[in-house]
Protein backbone atom coordinates (compact mmCIF):
# COMPACT_ATOMS: atom_id res chain seq x y z
CA UNK A 1 0.00 0.00 0.00
CA UNK A 2 1.38 3.09 -0.69
CA UNK A 3 2.55 6.00 1.39
CA UNK A 4 -0.51 8.19 0.80
CA UNK A 5 -3.02 5.62 1.27
CA UNK A 6 -1.69 4.48 4.69
CA UNK A 7 -1.68 8.81 5.85
CA UNK A 8 -5.48 9.31 4.28
CA UNK A 9 -6.08 6.14 6.45
CA UNK A 10 -4.77 7.85 9.92
CA UNK A 11 -6.58 10.85 8.71
CA UNK A 12 -9.68 9.12 8.60
CA UNK A 13 -9.01 6.92 11.84
CA UNK A 14 -8.07 9.59 14.00
CA UNK A 15 -11.14 11.84 12.33
CA UNK A 16 -13.27 8.78 13.77
CA UNK A 17 -12.28 8.48 17.02
CA UNK A 18 -14.81 11.01 18.94
CA UNK A 19 -15.37 9.99 22.20
CA UNK A 20 -18.19 12.65 22.74
CA UNK A 21 -20.38 10.62 19.88
CA UNK A 22 -22.30 8.92 22.13
CA UNK A 23 -22.77 10.82 24.90
CA UNK A 24 -22.85 14.55 23.50
CA UNK A 25 -26.62 15.14 24.01
CA UNK A 26 -26.33 13.46 27.56
CA UNK A 27 -24.20 15.96 28.44
CA UNK A 28 -25.76 18.86 27.28
CA UNK A 29 -28.63 17.86 29.21
CA UNK A 30 -26.95 16.48 32.69
CA UNK A 31 -23.85 19.44 32.57
CA UNK A 32 -24.92 22.08 30.55
CA UNK A 33 -28.65 21.89 31.53
CA UNK A 34 -30.08 21.91 28.20
CA UNK A 35 -34.05 21.64 27.84
CA UNK A 36 -35.22 18.88 25.07
CA UNK A 37 -36.04 22.29 23.06
CA UNK A 38 -32.90 23.61 23.36
CA UNK A 39 -30.95 20.17 22.74
CA UNK A 40 -33.30 20.51 19.35
CA UNK A 41 -32.85 24.08 18.87
CA UNK A 42 -28.84 23.27 19.20
CA UNK A 43 -29.04 20.63 16.59
CA UNK A 44 -30.95 22.40 14.22
CA UNK A 45 -28.78 25.34 14.65
CA UNK A 46 -25.80 22.91 13.77
CA UNK A 47 -27.08 21.17 10.74
CA UNK A 48 -28.71 24.22 9.03
CA UNK A 49 -25.08 26.11 10.23
CA UNK A 50 -23.74 22.72 8.00
CA UNK A 51 -26.30 23.51 4.99
CA UNK A 52 -24.97 27.37 4.37
CA UNK A 53 -21.35 26.25 4.75
CA UNK A 54 -21.18 23.21 2.23
CA UNK A 55 -21.03 25.07 -0.46
CA UNK A 56 -18.50 27.69 -0.09
CA UNK A 57 -15.91 25.07 1.74
CA UNK A 58 -16.50 23.01 -1.07
CA UNK A 59 -15.51 25.68 -3.26
CA UNK A 60 -12.36 26.52 -0.94
CA UNK A 61 -11.46 23.09 -1.45
CA UNK A 62 -11.37 22.90 -5.33
CA UNK A 63 -10.16 26.47 -5.43
CA UNK A 64 -7.34 25.94 -3.27
CA UNK A 65 -6.78 22.15 -2.66
CA UNK A 66 -8.85 19.31 -0.40
CA UNK A 67 -6.30 19.14 1.94
CA UNK A 68 -6.04 22.24 3.31
CA UNK A 69 -9.47 22.22 3.89
CA UNK A 70 -9.00 19.06 5.69
CA UNK A 71 -6.47 21.34 7.65
CA UNK A 72 -8.73 24.17 8.59
CA UNK A 73 -11.97 21.30 9.61
CA UNK A 74 -9.74 19.72 11.39
CA UNK A 75 -8.27 22.74 13.64
CA UNK A 76 -11.57 24.20 13.62
CA UNK A 77 -13.02 21.23 15.42
CA UNK A 78 -10.09 20.43 17.90
CA UNK A 79 -10.63 24.02 19.17
CA UNK A 80 -14.29 23.99 19.68
CA UNK A 81 -14.17 20.77 21.17
CA UNK A 82 -12.28 22.96 23.75
CA UNK A 83 -14.36 26.31 23.68
CA UNK A 84 -17.62 24.26 24.88
CA UNK A 85 -15.64 22.68 28.38
CA UNK A 86 -15.26 27.07 29.23
CA UNK A 87 -19.07 28.13 28.42
CA UNK A 88 -21.78 27.35 31.03
CA UNK A 89 -25.62 26.25 30.57
CA UNK A 90 -27.01 29.01 31.42
CA UNK A 91 -24.97 30.98 28.42
CA UNK A 92 -27.16 29.21 25.85
CA UNK A 93 -26.62 31.50 23.24
CA UNK A 94 -23.02 31.09 23.14
CA UNK A 95 -23.65 27.43 22.87
CA UNK A 96 -25.52 27.62 19.96
CA UNK A 97 -22.72 30.16 17.91
CA UNK A 98 -20.43 27.10 19.50
CA UNK A 99 -22.73 25.10 17.40
CA UNK A 100 -22.36 26.58 14.60
CA UNK A 101 -18.77 26.92 14.36
CA UNK A 102 -18.56 22.99 14.99
CA UNK A 103 -20.64 23.20 11.94
CA UNK A 104 -18.55 25.16 10.11
CA UNK A 105 -15.26 22.46 10.95
CA UNK A 106 -16.93 19.51 9.90
CA UNK A 107 -18.68 21.31 6.34
CA UNK A 108 -14.70 21.91 5.36
CA UNK A 109 -14.04 18.23 5.54
CA UNK A 110 -17.59 16.74 5.08
CA UNK A 111 -17.61 14.99 1.73
CA UNK A 112 -14.24 16.79 1.01
CA UNK A 113 -12.21 13.65 2.62
CA UNK A 114 -14.00 11.50 0.69
CA UNK A 115 -13.29 13.58 -2.55
CA UNK A 116 -9.46 13.75 -2.21
CA UNK A 117 -9.45 9.80 -1.90
CA UNK A 118 -10.92 9.02 -4.67
CA UNK A 119 -8.93 11.17 -6.71
CA UNK A 120 -5.78 9.67 -5.28
CA UNK A 121 -7.11 6.69 -6.67
CA UNK A 122 -7.80 8.27 -9.88
CA UNK A 123 -3.96 9.62 -9.62
CA UNK A 124 -3.04 5.96 -10.13
CA UNK A 125 -5.64 4.52 -13.12
CA UNK A 126 -7.65 2.59 -9.95
CA UNK A 127 -10.36 4.87 -9.20
CA UNK A 128 -12.93 0.96 -9.74
CA UNK A 129 -11.57 0.04 -6.78
CA UNK A 130 -13.25 3.14 -5.20
CA UNK A 131 -15.83 1.00 -3.06
CA UNK A 132 -14.04 -1.56 -2.24
CA UNK A 133 -10.92 0.00 -0.70
CA UNK A 134 -13.42 3.03 0.68
CA UNK A 135 -15.57 0.39 2.28
CA UNK A 136 -12.58 -1.25 4.12
CA UNK A 137 -12.07 2.22 5.40
CA UNK A 138 -15.39 3.35 6.38
CA UNK A 139 -15.33 -0.10 8.48
CA UNK A 140 -12.37 0.51 10.31
CA UNK A 141 -12.93 3.96 10.73
CA UNK A 142 -16.68 2.95 11.95
CA UNK A 143 -15.54 0.47 14.32
CA UNK A 144 -12.69 3.27 15.85
CA UNK A 145 -16.12 5.46 16.11
CA UNK A 146 -17.76 2.63 18.04
CA UNK A 147 -14.65 1.85 20.42
CA UNK A 148 -14.53 5.09 21.21
CA UNK A 149 -18.24 5.80 21.76
CA UNK A 150 -17.52 2.40 24.67
CA UNK A 151 -14.55 4.82 25.90
CA UNK A 152 -16.61 7.89 25.94
CA UNK A 153 -19.61 5.90 27.95
CA UNK A 154 -16.69 5.08 31.11
CA UNK A 155 -14.93 8.28 30.86
CA UNK A 156 -18.02 10.27 31.22
CA UNK A 157 -18.78 8.64 34.42
CA UNK A 158 -15.35 10.04 35.51
CA UNK A 159 -14.50 12.91 33.95
CA UNK A 160 -16.53 15.43 30.99
CA UNK A 161 -13.85 17.33 30.55
CA UNK A 162 -11.22 15.05 30.04
CA UNK A 163 -13.65 13.36 27.72
CA UNK A 164 -13.50 16.81 25.12
CA UNK A 165 -10.18 16.59 25.30
CA UNK A 166 -9.08 13.78 24.13
CA UNK A 167 -11.73 14.04 21.35
CA UNK A 168 -9.92 17.58 20.57
CA UNK A 169 -6.40 15.51 20.84
CA UNK A 170 -7.79 13.49 18.28
CA UNK A 171 -8.47 15.94 15.90
CA UNK A 172 -5.14 17.28 16.33
CA UNK A 173 -3.74 14.31 15.44
CA UNK A 174 -5.79 13.80 12.35
CA UNK A 175 -4.85 17.27 11.34
CA UNK A 176 -0.85 16.93 11.37
CA UNK A 177 -2.23 13.40 8.75
CA UNK A 178 -3.64 16.47 6.74
CA UNK A 179 -0.73 18.49 6.57
CA UNK A 180 1.12 15.06 5.33
CA UNK A 181 -0.73 14.99 2.86
CA UNK A 182 -0.29 18.81 0.48
CA UNK A 183 2.25 16.88 -1.33
CA UNK A 184 0.34 14.07 -2.59
CA UNK A 185 -2.38 16.08 -4.09
CA UNK A 186 -2.12 16.66 -7.51
CA UNK A 187 -4.43 20.03 -7.42
CA UNK A 188 -5.98 21.32 -10.17
CA UNK A 189 -7.65 24.61 -9.43
CA UNK A 190 -10.75 24.77 -11.73
CA UNK A 191 -12.30 28.11 -10.68
CA UNK A 192 -10.83 30.24 -13.51
CA UNK A 193 -10.57 34.05 -13.32
CA UNK A 194 -11.52 35.36 -16.40
CA UNK A 195 -11.33 39.86 -17.06
CA UNK A 196 -15.01 40.92 -17.61
CA UNK A 197 -15.49 43.86 -20.19
CA UNK A 198 -14.70 46.16 -17.33
CA UNK A 199 -11.54 44.54 -17.07
CA UNK A 200 -12.31 43.55 -13.29
CA UNK A 201 -11.34 39.99 -12.57
CA UNK A 202 -14.27 37.78 -11.20
CA UNK A 203 -15.09 34.21 -10.60
CA UNK A 204 -16.55 32.24 -13.38
CA UNK A 205 -17.63 29.04 -12.41
CA UNK A 206 -18.53 25.98 -14.96
CA UNK A 207 -21.84 25.25 -15.31
CA UNK A 208 -22.37 22.23 -12.41
CA UNK A 209 -24.88 19.89 -14.69
CA UNK A 210 -22.32 19.43 -17.41
CA UNK A 211 -19.97 18.43 -14.41
CA UNK A 212 -22.53 15.37 -14.22
CA UNK A 213 -21.61 12.15 -16.08
CA UNK A 214 -24.69 10.32 -15.76
CA UNK A 215 -27.78 10.68 -17.82
CA UNK A 216 -30.39 11.59 -18.04
CA UNK A 217 -29.06 14.63 -15.13
CA UNK A 218 -32.56 14.89 -13.92
CA UNK A 219 -32.68 11.30 -13.01
CA UNK A 220 -29.08 11.38 -10.86
CA UNK A 221 -30.09 14.49 -9.17
CA UNK A 222 -33.42 13.24 -8.37
CA UNK A 223 -32.57 9.98 -6.95
CA UNK A 224 -29.46 11.61 -4.92
CA UNK A 225 -31.47 14.33 -3.34
CA UNK A 226 -34.12 12.47 -2.44
CA UNK A 227 -32.13 9.77 -0.94
CA UNK A 228 -30.15 12.36 1.44
CA UNK A 229 -33.26 14.08 2.68
CA UNK A 230 -33.68 10.13 3.88
CA UNK A 231 -30.43 9.82 5.17
CA UNK A 232 -30.50 13.37 6.89
CA UNK A 233 -34.06 12.09 8.57
CA UNK A 234 -32.21 8.91 10.16
CA UNK A 235 -29.17 10.93 10.48
CA UNK A 236 -31.44 12.35 13.08
CA UNK A 237 -33.12 9.12 13.99
CA UNK A 238 -30.12 7.45 15.22
CA UNK A 239 -29.19 10.58 18.00
CA UNK A 240 -32.89 10.75 18.75
CA UNK A 241 -32.13 7.32 20.59
CA UNK A 242 -29.74 8.85 22.92
CA UNK A 243 -33.28 11.01 24.16
CA UNK A 244 -35.07 7.43 24.50
CA UNK A 245 -32.06 5.69 26.19
CA UNK A 246 -32.12 9.04 28.92
CA UNK A 247 -35.69 8.62 29.18
CA UNK A 248 -35.68 5.14 29.93
CA UNK A 249 -32.86 6.25 33.03
CA UNK A 250 -29.98 4.20 31.48
CA UNK A 251 -26.70 5.42 32.32
CA UNK A 252 -24.07 7.18 30.14
CA UNK A 253 -21.90 4.03 30.26
CA UNK A 254 -24.71 1.89 28.81
CA UNK A 255 -25.31 4.53 26.28
CA UNK A 256 -22.31 4.65 25.25
CA UNK A 257 -22.12 0.66 24.91
CA UNK A 258 -25.59 0.45 23.02
CA UNK A 259 -23.88 3.46 20.36
CA UNK A 260 -20.62 1.40 20.53
CA UNK A 261 -22.57 -1.77 19.26
CA UNK A 262 -24.17 0.24 16.43
CA UNK A 263 -21.23 1.67 15.03
CA UNK A 264 -19.15 -1.98 15.52
CA UNK A 265 -22.05 -3.86 13.69
CA UNK A 266 -22.38 -0.70 11.78
CA UNK A 267 -18.92 -1.04 10.32
CA UNK A 268 -20.16 -4.76 8.45
CA UNK A 269 -22.43 -2.40 6.35
CA UNK A 270 -19.75 -1.17 4.28
CA UNK A 271 -17.86 -4.32 2.94
CA UNK A 272 -21.42 -5.97 2.79
CA UNK A 273 -22.09 -3.27 0.48
CA UNK A 274 -19.23 -3.62 -1.86
CA UNK A 275 -19.60 -7.27 -1.56
CA UNK A 276 -22.98 -7.06 -2.86
CA UNK A 277 -22.76 -4.26 -5.68
CA UNK A 278 -20.98 -7.25 -7.21
CA UNK A 279 -23.84 -9.39 -7.74
CA UNK A 280 -26.44 -6.52 -7.73
CA UNK A 281 -27.10 -3.31 -9.25
CA UNK A 282 -27.27 0.25 -6.95
CA UNK A 283 -30.74 0.33 -7.85
CA UNK A 284 -31.72 -3.01 -6.73
CA UNK A 285 -29.69 -2.79 -3.53
CA UNK A 286 -31.71 0.69 -2.44
CA UNK A 287 -34.96 -1.31 -3.03
CA UNK A 288 -33.74 -4.13 -0.58
CA UNK A 289 -32.16 -2.06 2.18
CA UNK A 290 -35.38 -0.03 1.58
CA UNK A 291 -37.59 -2.44 1.99
CA UNK A 292 -35.75 -4.30 5.39
CA UNK A 293 -36.27 -0.34 6.80
CA UNK A 294 -40.08 -0.34 6.02
CA UNK A 295 -40.19 -4.16 7.52
CA UNK A 296 -37.80 -2.78 10.94
CA UNK A 297 -40.13 0.29 11.30
CA UNK A 298 -43.12 -1.56 10.88
CA UNK A 299 -42.06 -4.00 13.32
CA UNK A 300 -40.74 -1.73 16.32
CA UNK A 301 -44.41 -0.63 16.13
CA UNK A 302 -45.80 -3.73 17.64
CA UNK A 303 -43.29 -4.50 20.31
CA UNK A 304 -42.99 -4.47 23.99
CA UNK A 305 -39.72 -6.22 24.77
CA UNK A 306 -37.34 -3.72 25.51
CA UNK A 307 -34.24 -5.72 23.95
CA UNK A 308 -36.19 -6.42 20.77
CA UNK A 309 -36.96 -2.98 20.49
CA UNK A 310 -32.93 -2.19 20.79
CA UNK A 311 -32.50 -5.06 18.29
CA UNK A 312 -35.07 -3.57 15.96
CA UNK A 313 -33.48 0.22 16.16
CA UNK A 314 -30.19 -0.99 15.92
CA UNK A 315 -30.73 -2.34 12.56
CA UNK A 316 -32.87 0.97 11.53
CA UNK A 317 -29.58 2.26 12.26
CA UNK A 318 -27.13 -0.44 10.31
CA UNK A 319 -29.10 -0.14 7.09
CA UNK A 320 -29.22 4.03 6.45
CA UNK A 321 -24.65 3.07 6.49
CA UNK A 322 -25.75 0.31 3.34
CA UNK A 323 -27.28 3.36 1.69
CA UNK A 324 -24.69 5.64 2.50
CA UNK A 325 -21.93 3.75 0.89
CA UNK A 326 -24.33 3.18 -2.43
CA UNK A 327 -24.99 6.59 -2.59
CA UNK A 328 -21.38 7.83 -2.37
CA UNK A 329 -20.36 5.29 -4.71
CA UNK A 330 -22.75 6.40 -7.37
CA UNK A 331 -22.09 10.32 -6.82
CA UNK A 332 -18.13 10.08 -6.95
CA UNK A 333 -18.25 7.47 -10.42
CA UNK A 334 -20.68 10.03 -11.98
CA UNK A 335 -19.45 13.33 -11.73
CA UNK A 336 -15.98 14.86 -13.11
CA UNK A 337 -13.49 15.64 -10.75
CA UNK A 338 -13.18 19.58 -11.36
CA UNK A 339 -16.14 19.79 -9.11
CA UNK A 340 -16.00 16.97 -7.02
CA UNK A 341 -15.82 18.48 -3.34
CA UNK A 342 -18.43 21.04 -4.49
CA UNK A 343 -20.99 19.10 -6.06
CA UNK A 344 -20.58 16.44 -2.93
CA UNK A 345 -20.76 19.46 -0.72
CA UNK A 346 -24.15 20.76 -2.94
CA UNK A 347 -25.38 17.27 -1.92
CA UNK A 348 -24.38 17.73 1.27
CA UNK A 349 -26.67 20.55 1.96
CA UNK A 350 -29.82 18.13 1.19
CA UNK A 351 -28.62 15.97 4.25
CA UNK A 352 -27.87 19.02 6.53
CA UNK A 353 -30.98 20.78 5.95
CA UNK A 354 -32.91 17.24 6.37
CA UNK A 355 -31.39 16.82 9.41
CA UNK A 356 -31.44 20.24 10.93
CA UNK A 357 -35.28 19.62 10.24
CA UNK A 358 -36.00 16.09 11.46
CA UNK A 359 -34.51 17.62 14.85
CA UNK A 360 -36.95 19.52 15.28
CA UNK A 361 -39.55 17.27 13.47
CA UNK A 362 -38.87 14.35 15.92
CA UNK A 363 -38.74 16.40 19.08
CA UNK A 364 -42.10 17.68 18.28
CA UNK A 365 -43.64 14.28 17.61
CA UNK A 366 -42.40 12.51 20.53
CA UNK A 367 -43.05 15.79 23.01
CA UNK A 368 -46.62 16.38 22.22
CA UNK A 369 -47.55 12.77 20.25
CA UNK A 370 -45.17 10.09 21.83
CA UNK A 371 -43.20 7.44 20.26
CA UNK A 372 -45.58 5.22 18.48
CA UNK A 373 -46.65 8.25 16.90
CA UNK A 374 -43.11 9.08 15.56
CA UNK A 375 -41.87 5.25 14.58
CA UNK A 376 -45.50 4.96 12.33
CA UNK A 377 -44.37 8.28 10.47
CA UNK A 378 -41.15 7.30 10.01
CA UNK A 379 -42.39 3.83 8.38
CA UNK A 380 -44.73 5.96 6.17
CA UNK A 381 -41.98 8.20 5.00
CA UNK A 382 -39.57 5.00 3.90
CA UNK A 383 -42.79 3.43 2.52
CA UNK A 384 -43.02 6.65 -0.33
CA UNK A 385 -39.49 6.33 -0.15
CA UNK A 386 -39.28 2.77 -1.35
CA UNK A 387 -42.02 3.33 -3.94
CA UNK A 388 -40.28 6.12 -5.42
CA UNK A 389 -37.15 3.64 -5.72
CA UNK A 390 -39.17 0.93 -6.83
CA UNK A 391 -40.75 3.54 -9.93
CA UNK A 392 -37.36 4.85 -10.77
CA UNK A 393 -36.14 0.98 -11.28
CA UNK A 394 -39.00 -0.23 -13.31
CA UNK A 395 -39.05 3.62 -15.19
CA UNK A 396 -35.79 3.53 -16.25
CA UNK A 397 -33.66 0.26 -16.22
CA UNK A 398 -30.55 2.47 -15.99
CA UNK A 399 -31.44 4.24 -12.79
CA UNK A 400 -29.28 4.19 -9.44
Amino acid sequence: MKKEYKIFMLYSFFSSAVFTRGVFIAYLLQVKGLTLLEIATFQSIYMISSSLFQVPTGVFADKYGKSKSLIIGAMITALINLAIIFVSGSYVNVLFIIASFEALGRAFSSGTDNALFFELLDNEGVKDKYIHLHSKIMMISSIITGLSILIGGFISEWSWNFLYLATSAMYFLSLIMAVMLQKYEKHKPIIQLVENKSKKRVLKFYQLHENILFKPVWIFVATIFSLNLLDGLLGSYFNINQIILENLGISNRWIGIFFSALYLVGASAYPLTARFKKRYTSSTLTIIILSLMLISFMGILFIDNRVLFLLFTGAICLLPEMLYTLTDNAIQMNIKSNFRATILSAFSIINSMASAISYLFLGVLIGNYGFTTMFTILAIIIAIHFSLALFVKLKFQKAL
